[in-house]
Protein backbone atom coordinates (compact mmCIF):
# COMPACT_ATOMS: atom_id res chain seq x y z
CA UNK A 1 0.00 0.00 0.00
CA UNK A 2 1.35 3.38 -1.02
CA UNK A 3 1.23 5.79 1.49
CA UNK A 4 0.92 9.55 1.48
CA UNK A 5 2.58 11.87 4.35
CA UNK A 6 1.02 15.08 4.98
CA UNK A 7 3.08 17.80 7.46
CA UNK A 8 1.65 21.13 7.76
CA UNK A 9 4.04 23.66 8.10
CA UNK A 10 2.58 26.27 10.95
CA UNK A 11 4.05 28.90 13.10
CA UNK A 12 3.56 30.06 16.68
CA UNK A 13 4.63 33.80 16.58
CA UNK A 14 3.38 34.81 19.94
CA UNK A 15 3.60 38.84 19.47
CA UNK A 16 2.14 39.54 22.73
CA UNK A 17 4.28 37.25 24.86
CA UNK A 18 7.95 37.71 23.54
CA UNK A 19 12.03 39.04 23.83
CA UNK A 20 12.58 42.40 21.96
CA UNK A 21 10.94 42.92 19.14
CA UNK A 22 13.53 44.50 16.95
CA UNK A 23 16.57 44.31 18.71
CA UNK A 24 19.09 41.11 19.27
CA UNK A 25 19.70 40.60 22.70
CA UNK A 26 22.60 39.50 24.77
CA UNK A 27 22.05 36.93 27.28
CA UNK A 28 25.40 35.37 29.08
CA UNK A 29 27.61 36.75 26.49
CA UNK A 30 25.08 34.33 23.77
CA UNK A 31 23.53 37.22 20.98
CA UNK A 32 20.42 36.16 19.81
CA UNK A 33 18.58 37.28 16.96
CA UNK A 34 15.76 40.21 16.84
CA UNK A 35 12.24 38.30 16.85
CA UNK A 36 11.40 41.00 13.55
CA UNK A 37 14.12 38.72 12.02
CA UNK A 38 12.94 35.37 12.96
CA UNK A 39 10.03 35.73 11.15
CA UNK A 40 10.89 37.54 8.70
CA UNK A 41 13.20 34.32 7.75
CA UNK A 42 10.30 32.29 8.16
CA UNK A 43 8.53 34.04 5.82
CA UNK A 44 10.40 34.74 3.00
CA UNK A 45 11.87 30.69 3.18
CA UNK A 46 7.84 29.77 2.79
CA UNK A 47 7.61 32.52 -0.20
CA UNK A 48 10.92 30.57 -1.62
CA UNK A 49 9.58 27.21 -0.99
CA UNK A 50 5.84 27.97 -2.37
CA UNK A 51 8.00 29.06 -5.47
CA UNK A 52 9.85 25.79 -5.67
CA UNK A 53 7.71 22.92 -4.60
CA UNK A 54 4.40 22.69 -6.65
CA UNK A 55 1.67 21.75 -4.32
CA UNK A 56 3.59 23.66 -0.94
CA UNK A 57 1.21 25.34 1.80
CA UNK A 58 2.29 27.01 4.46
CA UNK A 59 0.14 28.96 7.05
CA UNK A 60 1.04 32.38 9.62
CA UNK A 61 -0.60 32.14 11.99
CA UNK A 62 -1.40 35.91 12.99
CA UNK A 63 -2.02 38.84 10.46
CA UNK A 64 0.22 41.00 12.32
CA UNK A 65 3.41 38.74 11.62
CA UNK A 66 2.07 39.53 7.58
CA UNK A 67 1.50 42.91 8.03
CA UNK A 68 4.92 43.63 10.06
CA UNK A 69 7.12 41.94 7.09
CA UNK A 70 4.99 43.89 4.62
CA UNK A 71 6.14 47.30 6.54
CA UNK A 72 9.69 45.91 5.71
CA UNK A 73 8.85 44.60 2.19
CA UNK A 74 5.85 46.50 0.16
CA UNK A 75 6.95 45.19 -2.82
CA UNK A 76 6.16 41.61 -1.37
CA UNK A 77 2.55 42.54 -0.93
CA UNK A 78 1.29 41.26 -4.01
CA UNK A 79 3.21 38.32 -4.54
CA UNK A 80 1.23 37.69 -0.48
CA UNK A 81 -2.20 38.37 -1.59
CA UNK A 82 -1.47 35.87 -4.80
CA UNK A 83 -0.67 33.13 -2.63
CA UNK A 84 -3.24 34.15 0.22
CA UNK A 85 -5.88 33.41 -2.99
CA UNK A 86 -4.63 30.56 -4.08
CA UNK A 87 -4.93 28.64 -0.99
CA UNK A 88 -1.12 28.46 -0.79
CA UNK A 89 -0.90 30.95 2.16
CA UNK A 90 -3.06 30.52 5.12
CA UNK A 91 -3.87 32.37 8.23
CA UNK A 92 -5.24 30.80 11.39
CA UNK A 93 -7.00 34.04 12.13
CA UNK A 94 -6.49 33.95 15.60
CA UNK A 95 -7.02 37.68 15.90
CA UNK A 96 -4.97 40.37 15.16
CA UNK A 97 -2.25 38.97 17.83
CA UNK A 98 -2.61 35.69 19.72
CA UNK A 99 -3.48 37.37 23.02
CA UNK A 100 -4.26 35.83 26.47
CA UNK A 101 -7.81 35.55 26.64
CA UNK A 102 -7.25 35.42 30.86
CA UNK A 103 -5.82 38.66 31.01
CA UNK A 104 -8.06 41.37 28.69
CA UNK A 105 -11.41 42.64 28.28
CA UNK A 106 -14.06 40.73 26.47
CA UNK A 107 -14.38 44.37 24.13
CA UNK A 108 -9.97 43.63 23.71
CA UNK A 109 -10.90 39.98 22.14
CA UNK A 110 -13.77 41.36 20.11
CA UNK A 111 -11.68 44.11 18.63
CA UNK A 112 -8.66 42.05 18.38
CA UNK A 113 -10.83 39.77 15.63
CA UNK A 114 -11.87 42.90 14.15
CA UNK A 115 -9.17 44.37 13.50
CA UNK A 116 -7.93 40.50 12.19
CA UNK A 117 -11.14 40.49 9.41
CA UNK A 118 -10.48 43.99 8.39
CA UNK A 119 -6.98 43.30 7.54
CA UNK A 120 -7.57 40.21 5.84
Amino acid sequence: MKRKLVAVVENHFDQIWRRCFKKDIIYKGARFISYEEIERFYIEKNLELAKEQTGYCFQIESPCAVETFLERFPEREEEIKVLYQNGILKTTNTGYVVLDSNMVSPEAIIRNYLISDAFF
